[in-house]
């Protein structure tokens, strides 16, 4: 599931994504979100300020390397 607002000049920015190695766990958690008011309140509580229009010069800029986040390592049977 991942969220994006558009932005002036027409372009899109994600402000929250979850990843799911498994196509089933992805199903679930979309359900959980739909059939439970709770959480789908919490999950926009949790973004309140990302869902904001952006501040100019708030948060990473375009300029900043994609793998500048640290990297994991994963079991190669999951």
């Amino acid at each position: 599931m991942s969220k994006s607002l558009p932005l002036k000049n027409g372009k899109w920015i994600i402000i929250y994504l979850e990843i799911f190695r498994n196509k089933k766990d992805a199903q679930e958690r979309e359900n959980k979100l739909k059939q439970h008011g709770g959480g789908k309140k919490e999950l926009l509580k949790r973004l309140r300020y990302s869902l904001l229009e952006p501040k100019i010069g708030a948060g990473r800029s375009e300029s900043t390397p994609g793998d500048c986040l640290p990297k994991t390592q994963l079991p190669a049977n999951s």
